[in-house]
């Protein structure tokens, strides 16, 4: 079957480069499947929507690693931008503090930001995404992943799944309280055992529509914790 793949971090294509990165994305090739990788880490509903129209024929399936809402994506010179409500003050993704010195790029920087801050409203933003990944859904034959409960009501994300692993680390934490002290090192932002498994889960139900699985269908993570998390 050839199968592309869109979304977000937990469809990042950067870690198609790397050998030692296990990611689910692969295991659907060794089963024989060729797959064409266009996530990126950060990036939007309607950046994916995009990159769906613009690369997303051809494709006997295509699976979408539906993000959340709140996340704006913007162009500048052919280049990508990224941006999430809830994180528009933090120094990384201050254009100034990454060395960014184009005065374009800083400006709709700024917009962005001020748009989350003043003008995004979350209940809105639900229903106009879920629309939109329902109408992806009616146009192309695709499988969609929810990483996040919205905006498509899901009781199985991929985040949940991530924030159980990072808890067998650390206990009692959620991944805010994590991230504001430690860099998540996983591919894809699970471990390499739970990697797998859902890469045989989504191989075994390669069909459009929603995609489900259980907490179950998973395990407590063997790594440690300093091949998956690291020091900031």
């Amino acid at each position: 079957m050839k199968i592309g793949v869109f979304g977000d971090s937990f469809a990042d294509q950067t870690w198609d480069q790397y050998d030692w990165a296990t990611i689910w994305y692969k295991e659907l090739r060794l089963q024989g499947h060729t797959v064409s990788v266009f996530g990126e880490g950060g990036s939007s509903i309607s950046y994916s929507a995009k990159l769906i129209e613009w690369h997303g024929h051809g494709y006997d399936l295509i699976i979408w690693c539906v993000t959340t809402p709140g996340r704006v994506s913007y162009q500048v010179n052919n280049q990508w931008y990224h941006i999430s409500a809830g994180t528009e003050d933090r120094n990384n993704i201050n254009p100034k503090k990454l060395g960014i010195t184009d005065v374009e790029v800083i400006k709709k920087h700024m917009v962005a930001s001020d748009y989350i801050k003043w003008l995004f409203d979350w209940e809105q933003a639900k229903m106009e995404s879920s629309a939109l990944v329902r109408d992806f859904q009616s146009r192309y034959n695709m499988m969609v992943i929810p990483c996040f409960e919205a905006p498509m009501s899901a009781d199985f994300n991929l985040y949940n799944i991530c924030e159980w692993e990072a808890q067998h680390w650390f206990p009692g934490k959620n991944m805010v309280d994590i991230q504001s002290k430690w860099k998540d090192m996983r591919p894809g932002h699970l471990g390499r055992d739970n990697q797998l498994r859902l890469g045989k889960l989504i191989g075994n139900n390669l069909n459009p529509g929603i995609f489900t699985a259980s907490i179950d269908d998973f395990m407590l993570p063997t790594q440690s914790l300093h091949e998956v998390f690291e020091k900031v």
